[in-house]
């Protein structure tokens, strides 16, 4: 297995900077962390951008609250997509569903259509759905590059054997990313019960919203960096 990464969510600017000079291996940028993230402002971006190089995703979710899409609602996230890849966003992060929290194929498919030749990850979207491994086919199928996921669980964790499953269904097609509750207090735990290229951690303390340096340095030694 190649060595493995960590993509670090960050809901403000200044957690963002902060992590990219930490030795980040990738950002997942959003804002409001209270409501699991939802799509950042632009401008904050473009200040972002011109600060470092390594690769950031953004979040694309116009919205707190379930993943079932209006009309409405596609159309702000597919102007956002094109909004960011010009802004000189590396990938996009989202995740559509319907009615019976199945994967929405035609509003995800739209979605990565704007996205154009830029990576997406499914994200804990999936954790919804009422079969993760039917779903994770889907999303195979759909041409996503990574899915982020706690295993359908609170944490990942708590949902390490289906994340585990996930990984052997995947076949190498897909990248699976553990993602919930992940701290440096359980990263060994989890390198070793779900072995993946990539972990992704807000190395946000509880009670806070703000990342904590020290905390990510741990995860990266913990991965050999």
């Amino acid at each position: 297995m190649k060595r493995s990464r960590l993509e670090t969510a960050c809901f403000d600017l200044s957690s963002a900077i902060i992590a990219a000079d930490q030795g980040a291996n990738r950002l997942e940028y959003a804002t409001d962390y209270s409501s699991g993230g939802v799509t950042p402002d632009i401008e904050s971006f473009r200040i972002l951008r011109e600060k470092t190089n390594i690769p950031v995703y953004i979040l694309i979710r116009c919205r707190a609250g379930n993943f079932l899409y209006n009309e409405t609602e596609l159309l702000t996230m597919e102007k956002s997509i094109h909004e960011f890849a010009k802004a000189g966003a590396d990938g996009f992060v989202f995740g559509c569903l319907d009615e019976n929290n199945n994967v929405d194929k035609a509003a995800n498919v739209r979605l990565l259509k704007a996205a154009g030749s830029l990576p997406c990850t499914f994200h804990r979207a999936i954790d919804r759905t009422i079969d993760l491994l039917q779903a994770l086919t889907t999303i195979i199928s759909l041409g996503f590059s990574c899915i982020l996921s706690s295993g359908g669980k609170a944490t990942a964790m708590e949902g390490a054997a289906m994340l585990w499953k996930m990984m052997e269904k995947s076949d190498n097609k897909i990248t699976i990313m553990p993602g919930g509750g992940i701290r440096s207090e359980n990263l060994q735990l989890l390198t070793e019960t779900c072995p993946s290229v990539w972990y992704h951690s807000a190395c946000i303390p509880q009670g806070s919203s703000t990342i904590d340096a020290s905390e990510l340095q741990k995860m990266l030694k913990i991965l050999q960096y």
